[in-house]
Parts: structure tokens; sequence; C-alpha cells
């Protein structure tokens, strides 16, 4: 059985565990710390989530080059890889905490454990990258649906027993899971490191290549945790709803996600042996069935989405404009989803950065005026649907034109 059926399967289940996690741990985590707490979680996780999309852009360049190796069976090449990636991704996570401390010095507990956390979380992610190349992202799968099943048993124990409980424990509970099993993820793969494959040069061809890949993470950064921040600082009122849909989006996300990383190899071999038409063909054939079965979701979320989150999010009201807003929204980013498995699979990075940093300054922009103004949330969602139908249009004739050139 080849990746895609077993990355499929064990996708389908990792991914129902991680949709079952983040329904009822949301309404748990509330009840066990309260709303205010519950936001403040959330905005804490945003400030830093610069270090994962920043340091995780520097490994992607992996996966098409660990495939095109064991496509070749060049096992030195794949050590090479490996070996340098962990050597570069330490350098990046101890320059990048001495600057943190450097420049924020040492604040709240909350925060210094979240950092932490998040450290090793980053550098044991370095194995998700490997297995991608390797043809294995079915163990990813494993590995986080046990991770999410673990963080879920966690929470409703402590909500069983109705044990006091603070936002340190909750940021252990759900950080210090996802860290150990992507420690034991990495373990096996730690066979493949050595020193001798390390060299100046090896090291700086990743760097080299994970250049545009910071633009396209920044440009994320700032369409997902940036957007948290700013609104946190223009105290906008209705932060936590937009935190809520934006759960929402990360779920939606990630089931696009299950499908992109096993066939982000496949393409990049698919592109290795000159199949650009086949590429092409298969993109657009997934265009037409989502454009033509989507609107029927659009109908079903406008419908039964206020009831959901009602019981879902711990009583946040949402209005119908917000609601279809957030639908029509919804229907146009998983069409950028879509985008990403091909310019993953290209590694058409340092084009595509290029757009979505435009994307991301006329969201921020907008989403600025928007809240300065205490215009309605419904706003928001519609001046990030206009921008994004904009450049998922220009990224589609991009996608296009490289696939008829391979």
């Amino acid at each position: 059985m080849n990746d895609l059926k077993l990355s499929l399967i064990f996708g389908i289940f990792s991914r129902v565990i991680t949709f079952v996690n983040q329904v009822l741990s949301v309404p748990l985590i509330i009840a066990l710390i309260g709303i205010n707490e519950f936001t403040r979680f959330n905005v804490i996780t945003a400030g830093i989530a610069w270090l994962i999309t920043i340091g995780g852009c520097l490994l992607p360049s992996l996966v098409g080059d660990i495939s095109r190796a064991k496509e070749d069976n060049n096992d030195i090449i794949i050590s090479e890889k490996i070996s340098s990636a962990l050597v570069v991704m330490l350098i990046f996570i101890i320059t990048a905490v001495i600057n943190y401390i450097f420049f924020f010095g040492i604040t709240d507990n909350e925060r210094n454990l979240l950092l932490t956390l998040s450290i090793l979380v980053l550098f044991f992610s370095t194995a998700e990258n490997v297995r991608q190349g390797l043809g294995e992202n079915y163990k990813n799968s494993i590995y986080n649906g046990c991770a999410n099943l673990f963080s879920l048993v966690a929470i409703s124990l402590l909500s069983y027993f109705k044990t006091q409980t603070n936002l340190q424990v909750i940021i252990i509970v759900i950080f210090g899971s996802v860290s150990f099993f992507k420690l034991l993820n990495m373990l096996p793969l730690m066979r493949y490191f050595s020193l001798r494959y390390v060299t100046y040069d090896s090291c700086k061809r990743i760097v080299n290549k994970a250049t545009a890949f910071i633009l396209l993470s920044i440009a994320y950064y700032f369409n997902t945790a940036g957007m948290i921040t700013i609104l946190d600082w223009l105290n906008y009122t209705k932060i936590t709803e937009f935190i809520v849909l934006q759960k929402v989006i990360l779920i939606i996300m990630g089931m696009v996600v299950m499908i992109r990383n096993p066939l982000w190899s496949i393409i990049a071999k698919m592109q290795y042996k000159g199949n650009g038409n086949l590429i092409l063909e298969n993109y657009r054939n997934a265009l037409k069935i989502y454009f033509c079965s989507a609107p029927f979701f659009i109908v079903f979320s406008v419908l039964c989405a206020p009831f959901f989150l009602k019981s879902w999010a711990g009583g946040v009201a949402l209005s119908y404009p917000d609601i279809i807003a957030f639908s029509l929204y919804l229907y146009f980013i998983v069409f950028s989803y879509i985008n990403s498995v091909l310019y993953y699979g290209l590694e058409l990075f340092n084009q595509i950065s290029k757009f979505l940093i435009v994307e991301s300054i006329a969201n921020i922009m907008c989403v600025t005026f928007i809240a300065f103004m205490e215009l309605k949330l419904n706003i928001i969602f519609v001046a990030m649907t206009i921008t994004s139908l904009f450049i998922n249009s220009c990224i589609y004739l991009v996608i296009k034109r490289t696939c008829k050139n391979v």
C-alpha cells in the first residue's frame, strides 16, 4: 500500500481525533479557566507563533530533495540533508532564543513556558519534513493523532475530576503532548544523522532554499496569528468571535494538509519525471469538483453554524451576516489551500511568496482600519474574501504556466 493511501487512512484517523479534540477541548478549556483566560491563551499563542512560523520554513525544501534522492536510491544525500537540517534548526533556535531574551527579557511564566515547549515542538518537527520526503507521511498522522488523543484525554480528566486548573497546566497538557509525540517520531530517524555529512555548503543550500519560504510563512502568520495580535492591540470587541472562527478555519486547513503532505513528494517526483500535463489535468479536475460541490456546504454552514458555535464555544453568539460572510470567506480560503498543494509540490515558493505577502499586507491594512473604526466582524471577512479571491486567481495562473513548462 503506497504512502498516499496509507496517509489518507491514517490521516482520516488523525483528523477525526484532531477534530474531536478541537471541538470538545474548547468548551472544556473555557469551563476550566474561563473565557478571559481562554482568550489570553490564544493571544499569547499568536504572539509567539512567529517562532514556529519562521523556524518551520527552514526545512520544507527537504521534502523535494529527499524524495528525489530516494527516487535515485541515494542514501548519502538523504543523510546529508537530514544531518544538515538538524544542525541548521539548532543554530536557528539558539539564535532566536538569545534574541528573544535580549529584546523582551523574562516575561510572565506562561509566555516563558510556551516559548520553551514551542522550541521543542519546532526542533522535533524536523522529522515530519523528513517523513514526507521518504514517503512515510502516514507515520506523521499516527503520531499527531496520538498527541491530540492524549491532550483530549488529559483535558477531559481535568474537567471530570474538577481539578483546580490554571493556564500553565493547559499549556503543558497541549504543547507538552505535542512535543513528546514529535520526539517519538524523530528518534527512529536519527539513524540517518552523522556530523560527517554536515558542511558549510550543505547548510547554506538549505538556508538559501528557505529564503522564499520565509516570506511565504510570514504571509501565513500575518493572515492568521498576526490578525489576532493586531485585533488584541486595538482592543477589538469581537476578538473572541474572530478567534473561534479562526479555529474553524484551522480544522478545515488540517483536512487539506492531510492530503497535501503525501501529495507533496508525489508531485515533486512527477515534476522530476516531466509529467507536468498530468499534474495540471488532476489539478483542474480537483478544482471542478470543489467549486461544484462547495456551494452546498456554504448553505449547510449558514444554516447550522450558529447553533454549533453557540454550543461549542461557550455561548459565543454570531449574527447571520457574520456567518454568511465567514462562510463565503471559507469557500475561497479552501481554494487557496488547494492551490497550496500544487505550489508546495512544484516548489514555487519564490514566486508564490510575493503574491501572499501582498495579500497579507492588504488584509492587515483592511483589518486595522475596520477594527479602528469599530466596524462589524462580517466586514473583516468580506475584505479578506476579496483579497483571497484576487490573489489565488493569480496563483492559479502561475501554477498553470509552470505545469505547461515542465
